[in-house]
């Protein structure tokens, strides 16, 4: 009966918005729990210390799903169903602590030290401790039982321990110090959400390896904006590990975005003779790790964590069929232009304000009218299918024939010439002289070239996309030597 049941769950009908319902009513009711038992908990950490429940929720989610689909054959549905329902062990510490006192303790951390029992009452209860262990046995019970092997019940339990030692114990005993203790363990916690976050989301792109590495392939579209993060650190004068966070946020933000053009362009696809592979869980799924990740940002660096949303929230209206601004004439190029424009933001943001000094109106204004202009060949390879779907680009608006395509990719062209060209005028002039003016001057040539030289269309906008991220990497150099 038991393994009936078990097998019963696992075919329960797969729905992505389990798990965050799951997520949020442990987070929410489990600090409702906690303050009946004890109503000074918390105070005026609250704030944080609910930022930091809702990522370790959404991570464990991510994490026990990744170990059921490795230990349980052919992947069945009911596996986010499954860990859904597991997740609300989260609200049982606080019972416990409610209904046998001794159980209780001063805390609900993380664990700063070393410690295999999941035990430490500095930092955590036996109510916590049990809870723990207990979700460890019932992983290793549930996959024994479901599978009928001794040997897979055993790894889950390995497994399920080492996740939550990994989230819990391992990384927090690593960032803790007693230099950083008596400044306040708050950004210590930050840092542990931050692991927590890169965990999940390894865990989940790597499970979904097949379905993400189509637009994994895709990434030299993000590299462009990525740049973009780059010369704003330049402006800004960020050093190296400043520089290179803010473009990651910016090049995963590109990738959830990547995942809902994949989604949401399935019939321009299909008109194009291409496949979608990625569903709408992964799009809800990989939106829910960016949102926590901006909000997580948001903790420290506030003004970073603002303009990166604008991506995202971009990214969705010109995509979900509630919007849809891509279908809308000349919307998708100020989209596109936006998009740019938030990616310098998020580069030469400090953690509440601009950090740079000098004035952003003419880099912002150049930087949104250049992102919509290196746009527009992005439509040079798509014109058929676009034409069948009735998504009004440049090429389908002005052009017929052949030859009438041809004609508005040579002036769209010529228009981007134009373009890099002012930018390296605009920067001589208001900054002054450098060696890399004229290396950029050179390197625009072979830029603009590919998308006449190259016969294939689709393997030219590719190139394009690829020589300008190297291209626009070279502008945050000239930036960081002139500025």
């Amino acid at each position: 009966m038991i393994r009936r049941t078990c097998l019963a769950l696992l075919q329960l009908r797969a729905n992505p918005r389990m798990a965050i319902v799951a997520v949020l009513f442990v987070s929410i009711f489990r600090f409702v729990i906690e303050f009946n038992v004890d109503q000074t908990a918390y105070g005026d950490g609250l704030v944080h210390a609910m930022g930091d429940s809702l990522v370790v929720y959404t991570a464990t989610y991510f994490v026990f799903c990744g170990i059921l689909q490795l230990l349980i054959p052919g992947n069945p549905s009911g596996i986010p169903a499954v860990v859904s329902l597991g997740l609300l062990l989260g609200v049982l510490p606080p019972i416990l602590e409610g209904l046998f006192p001794a159980l209780g303790g001063k805390y609900y951390d993380y664990m700063f030290q070393w410690q295999v029992s999941f035990y430490d009452p500095s930092f955590q209860p036996l109510s916590e401790t049990f809870t723990v262990w207990l979700a460890i046995a019932l992983t290793g019970v549930f996959v024994g039982v479901a599978t009928s092997s001794l040997l897979r019940g055993l790894c889950a339990l390995v497994l399920a321990w080492l996740a939550l030692a990994w989230m819990g114990v391992i990384v927090p005993s690593m960032m803790w110090s007693p230099g950083a203790a008596a400044g306040g363990l708050l950004p210590v916690r930050i840092t542990c959400s931050v692991a927590a976050l890169l965990t999940a989301a390894s865990v989940f792109h790597i499970s979904r390896r097949r379905a993400h590495k189509p637009c994994l392939r895709r990434m030299n579209h993000a590299l462009p904006l990525g740049a973009l993060a780059l010369c704003g650190a330049a402006f800004a004068h960020f050093d190296a590990s400043e520089s290179i966070w803010r473009m990651l946020v910016v090049l995963y933000l590109c990738l959830v975005i990547l995942l809902q053009n994949d989604f949401y362009d399935r019939v321009e696809d299909q008109l194009a003779a291409r496949e979608a592979s990625s569903d709408a869980s992964d799009v809800f799924h990989s939106t829910v790790l960016a949102t926590l990740g901006l909000l997580t940002i948001a903790r420290f660096a506030p003004m970073v964590a603002m303009c990166a949303s604008g991506m995202l929230l971009l990214g969705f209206a010109y995509h979900h069929p509630v919007f849809r601004l891509k279908e809308n004439f000349c919307l998708s190029y100020t989209v596109e232009g936006g998009a740019a424009l938030c990616a310098f933001c998020t580069g030469v943001s400090g953690p509440a304000l601009f950090a740079s000094k000098l004035s952003l109106a003419w880099p912002c204004l150049l930087i949104f009218g250049g992102g919509a202009l290196f746009s527009m060949p992005k439509d040079w390879k798509d014109v058929a299918s676009d034409r069948l779907a009735k998504i009004p680009t440049l090429y389908v608006r002005y052009a017929v024939t052949p030859e009438e395509e041809l004609r508005v990719h040579q002036r769209i062209v010529l228009a981007l010439g134009l373009g890099m060209l002012t930018a390296l005028a605009g920067i001589w002039r208001a900054y002054g002289w450098s060696v890399w003016l004229p290396v950029l001057l050179v390197a625009a040539v072979p830029v603009l070239a590919v998308l006449y030289k190259l016969a294939s269309r689709s393997r030219a906008v590719e190139v394009f996309l690829t020589l300008l991220g190297v291209w626009l990497f070279g502008a945050s150099l000239l930036l960081r030597a002139v500025v």
